[in-house]
């Protein structure tokens, strides 16, 4: 039974009664404890050490409410101070609760916004207290958390408050039947053998004098060997001079010792420790022992790597990625280059017709071909270097104190190791070529954003010259570039955008239930104006605004504009779901998501409810933890997500494991097979039974045809889109419909 549970239950069994009676029974059962005004006890400020750990606050105490005030059995961080009126203090509240009772911020707290303790000493803004219930149903203090600034606890910390509560009544109530320090102590030491945290005493010079069976588990030590100075031993031989030098400094300084280490078990397991423990003193300020904890870490350690490792990495390949690969490239040239020295070299890596494989055997294909392709570029890579897959088929080497021969003859190498590749896929045999654009970086202060401009038009140029080939940047290069086609595109969307010659059209998507809601659902498509009339296929155009990082600001400009469509309509009542495709540069970029959630905000509900952002499988693979943190700002406004071209990446199931999407869209590639292709048809059964598990909606792109139309409806799919069903149309005559129909 959970904590909350046992008190809940233990308050329903109490008579009904008076406040006044209530509070009679509850200051007798405090009497009883024969507490008040006793003298420091090393289990209980053991406990309170530990909360302040564990809830990383500044403050703990154990509270216990008087008549007219609350007295401090154990106290850390209000030194001094012994008890406070009861009339400001915060326990009292605390106590008339069944669980933690929490102020995250007591400024902005009506109960305690003007209390003396929260606008003058010691400035209380964050409290929280597990109430003491005692065995005969009375609360009779609390052993609390404080804070100086607003804090949140985790859902780890509040049940391990909770447990130290529990272990506090638990001493309260052995205290009560003891008569002597010895047997107090030996009951402690009962209470402690449970605790979920290693509790540890020793002696002036450091040798154990007593260890809870917690304590020896998380050091590996029988009882017996942890008792005495074996437990030094254990301390991993890389970090026991520190632990030992902390040690010896911390009692210097008479203040706690506090550190994380790692401790190397007989059995070769290695733990992630952190301990704190405080030096017991006697009357003359003699060092007479010392007071600890030590909690086993391992897990939140690894966890914390692995986030790390996520945040900077791709998931596909698991190299750098461009976040990690531009921070690293900004480092190396703030960093001056030494006389005599070479300097440094970027090397900007793109496979050559990278799109045919895909389209010949698939996306999961190319998947592996890029993984491949990455363990090859790893055998270029010095221990100094840094090596990233930069987005789609491009990687980025980055060369310290490399000459521009050097680079040049690692291209070439890099390129001749990819002509004796093959990359097989099934009775496939494809061969691989790459294009790569070398910049050599010979001073300090350059741009990274030139300099990877540069290194990107320099690979543009090897393929413009031919393929499978390097470039050498130059200072001649410039004037190539601006009569490069490519290049002309930035002006070209820019003006496209300056002029706002961008216009909405969309393809609905429709229930293959007719019992379903028949309000209007389409998917957003973009077309660009030209001045002469004609209109642009995205094809086209969103290429070249991925490539040179304008992607952002048309992603910015669509939905802008559907907010400003959807604002202008008198109702919005025949308005089902209008999605909106994200990129995944957005996706990535920090500043682009700020400016998503201050327009949804600013937008309100009832445009929000309408809104769907679609993402692809491959870019949420490709950074799954900015993935999740884009679908958590946009749902939080009320917006549903699709997951986009699903089916084509190579952790599809496992993606989803971790994304809150709400959609599922259903790569083309399978839906126009799933009549004449049984593994196809496998592939959209399986697709649509995960999607049921996890209660996602389904909706198949590219239908065709009639056959496939019901084909799908067989299979449960619950949306469809294709030409098949409707040809794309301007968004605003759509909208202009659907009210119309409404007020019909």
């Amino acid at each position: 039974m959970s904590g909350l549970g046992s008190i809940a239950d233990q308050r329903a069994s109490v008579p009904e009664e008076s406040a006044v009676d209530r509070e009679a029974s509850r200051q007798q059962s405090l009497d009883r404890l024969s507490v008040l005004d006793s003298r420091a006890e090393a289990s209980f400020d053991g406990l309170v050490h530990a909360a302040a750990a564990i809830c990383g606050t500044p403050i703990a105490l154990i509270s216990l409410i008087d008549h007219d005030r609350q007295w401090f059995k154990a106290n850390v961080g209000l030194e001094g101070v012994s008890e406070t009126p009861r009339a400001i203090s915060f326990c009292t509240h605390a106590i008339e609760q069944a669980d933690l009772f929490v102020v995250e911020d007591a400024q902005l707290d009506p109960r305690f916004a003007t209390n003396p303790i929260v606008t003058g000493d010691p400035h209380i803004r964050f409290y929280a207290g597990a109430p003491l219930l005692l065995s005969d149903g009375s609360t009779v203090g609390t052993l609390c958390v404080i804070a100086r600034q607003p804090l949140r606890l985790n859902n780890r910390q509040r049940e391990m408050l909770r447990q130290l509560g529990r272990t506090a009544v638990h001493l309260l109530e052995g205290r009560r039947a003891l008569l002597a320090e010895a047997e107090l102590r030996q009951e402690a030491e009962r209470i402690s053998s449970g605790m979920p945290i290693g509790l540890y005493a020793t002696d002036g010079e450091g040798a154990c004098t007593f260890t809870n069976p917690r304590w020896q588990e998380i050091f590996g030590l029988s009882q017996e060997e942890s008792l005495g100075s074996g437990w030094a031993d254990t301390i991993h031989p890389e970090d026991q001079a520190a632990v030992f030098a902390e040690w010896i400094q911390a009692a210097a300084a008479a203040r706690p010792f506090q550190m994380g280490f790692r401790v190397l078990r007989r059995d070769g397991q290695v733990i992630h420790v952190h301990s704190q423990a405080k030096a017991m003193r006697n009357p003359t300020g003699a060092i007479t022992g010392f007071l600890g904890f030590a909690l086993d870490v391992t897990t939140e350690v690894a966890l914390q790597a692995e986030l790390l490792h996520q945040s900077s990495h791709d998931a596909l390949t698991q190299l750098l990625n461009r976040r990690a690969f531009d921070a690293r490239l900004s480092q190396c040239l703030q960093q001056p280059v030494q006389p005599g020295m070479p300097g440094h070299a970027l090397l900007y890596i793109d496979l050559d017709q990278f799109k045919i494989i895909n389209d010949a055997a698939g996306h999961a294909a190319g998947d592996r071909l890029l993984v491949q392709v990455a363990r090859l570029l790893e055998t270029f890579r010095s221990p100094a270097a840094s090596l990233a897959r930069l987005g789609g088929d491009e990687f980025g080497l980055l060369l310290p104190d490399c000459s521009a021969a050097e680079a040049e003859a690692t291209a070439g190498g890099i390129i001749r190791a990819l002509e004796e590749f093959r990359f097989l896929e099934g009775e496939q045999r494809f061969r691989i070529g790459l294009s790569i654009g070398v910049v050599p970086l010979l001073g300090q202060g350059f741009d990274p954003d030139a300099v990877m401009q540069a290194a990107d038009s320099s690979c543009f140029t090897a393929k413009e010259s031919g393929r499978n080939r390097w470039h050498t940047w130059g200072e001649g290069d410039v004037d190539m570039i601006s009569r490069n086609q490519a290049m002309r595109w930035v002006t070209r969307l820019q003006q496209a955008i300056d002029d706002d010659r961008f216009e909405l059209h969309a393809q609905r998507i429709l229930p293959l239930d007719p019992a379903d809601d028949d309000a209007l659902q389409v998917e957003l498509l973009l077309r660009i104006r030209e001045p002469d009339g004609a209109l642009v296929m995205p094809g086209v155009f969103l290429p070249p605004a991925e490539r040179f990082q304008l992607i952002t600001r048309i992603d910015h400009w669509v939905l802008q504009k559907t907010i400003a469509l959807l604002s202008a309509q008198a109702s919005l009542a025949g308005i089902g779901r209008i999605s909106l495709n994200v990129s995944g540069q957005s996706v990535g970029d920090r500043s682009f998501l700020k400016v998503v959630d201050a327009a949804l905000a600013k937008a309100g509900h009832a445009i929000t409810r309408c809104l769907r952002f679609e993402i692809t499988e491959t870019a949420a693979i490709t950074n799954v933890p900015a993935a999740m943190h884009f679908i958590a700002i946009v749902r939080r406004h009320g917006c549903t997500v699709a997951l986009d071209d699903f089916g084509s990446g190579m952790a599809s199931f496992g993606t989803l494991k971790n994304l809150t999407v709400t959609h599922l869209k259903i790569d083309g590639q399978f839906v126009t097979g799933v009549i004449d292709d049984p593994l196809d048809d496998v592939a959209v059964r399986c697709f649509v039974e995960v999607a049921q598990v996890i209660g996602l909606r389904t909706v198949a792109e590219f239908v065709e045809s009639e056959a496939v139309l019901q084909r799908l409806r067989q299979i449960g799919v619950h949306d469809a889109q294709g030409y098949h069903l409707h040809r794309p149309e301007p968004f605003e005559q759509l909208l202009a419909e659907a009210m119309a129909k409404r007020a019909g």
